[in-house]
């Protein structure tokens, strides 16, 4: 499909309507210029991957999505109840969206290779709250894998919820707030976070780790983190800023354990630990 010349969401809700999609979809996608799009959202299919030549130096191209009734904004993809793999893609949404993510996926996985998602670099548009999102309900673990990518936003790049783990090498992240939003809601199974050769450069913490009042999160999610660079270049903002902000919930049943080697803590961060979440607390460790 040539986004430089239809409306690439249009074009997919009207041929799913007409007939069932297949369980598997490829879909090769080529443009010229900056691209514009309608929501795209995948249900019923088991995977779906979203295949674009955007980086190609001959013609490179971005994909601008959009809602057509801003009063109510759904994600500019959604996938519910499958998988969705995105290659390629340059994505970015309206610095004015109202939109809350570029991507969300629930109950299901997503892997970004090569990829740059941007969502609004200006801090005062609250609609939007993260690049990607995975909500997940399902018992078992579902993973965001982002490889040679680059997310960047003025709010967060990834929020987690629940039974979801993150994997993520070679990537570029940039938050002008918190960067990686860990929530837990629900009793939850263990996981495993991986972050191998990654830059992050975040104004407040890299990690926050969040639980609902009534539940004390559960399970082991150790996190692997292996020669990234987490930097703060965005000191002069007076934050009170850490690698990680958490709840006592996460801390004190031996939720989180860090193991990391060979990263780079840039010296404006002001201690490793900010609990700040924490219930009549506000500690930096």
């Amino acid at each position: 499909f040539d986004c430089s010349k239809g409306d690439l969401g249009a074009e997919l809700a009207k041929e799913f309507n007409k007939r069932k999609p297949a369980s598997r979809v490829v879909i090769w996608l080529t443009g010229r210029g900056q691209c514009y799009s309608s929501p795209l959202n995948f249900k019923g299919m088991d995977k779906v991957i979203l295949y674009a030549d955007a980086f190609n130096p001959l013609n490179p191209w971005s994909l601008e999505i959009n809602a057509p009734n801003p009063a109510t904004s759904p994600p500019a993809i959604l996938m519910t109840g499958g998988n969705l793999e995105m290659v390629g893609m340059n994505l970015r949404l309206n610095p004015n969206t109202l939109m809350p993510s570029l991507v969300t996926v629930v109950d299901g996985n997503l892997t970004l290779t090569g990829c740059q998602l941007q969502g609004p670099m200006l801090k005062r548009f609250d609609a939007f709250q993260s690049v990607v999102a995975l909500k997940n309900n399902r018992f078992a673990a579902s993973t965001l894998l982002v490889h040679d990518s680059k997310l960047l936003s003025s709010r967060a790049v990834a929020y987690l919820q629940d039974h979801v783990q993150m994997q993520a090498r070679n990537c570029l992240m940039v938050s002008f707030n918190d960067a990686i939003l860990m929530e837990v809601t629900q009793a939850t199974t263990n996981l495993k976070h991986v972050f191998d050769h990654n830059t992050f450069a975040v104004r407040n913490n890299t990690f926050v780790l969040r639980n609902s009042p009534v539940l004390q999160a559960n399970g082991q999610a150790p996190v692997h983190a292996n020669s990234n660079a987490f930097l703060a270049p965005f000191a002069d903002s007076g934050e009170k800023r850490a690698l990680v902000g958490s709840t006592d919930a996460w801390l004190g049943q031996g939720r989180w354990a860090w193991q990391g080697r060979h990263n780079v803590y840039d010296a404006r961060l002001h201690g490793y630990l900010h609990r700040q979440y924490a219930a009549n607390e506000d500690r930096i460790i």
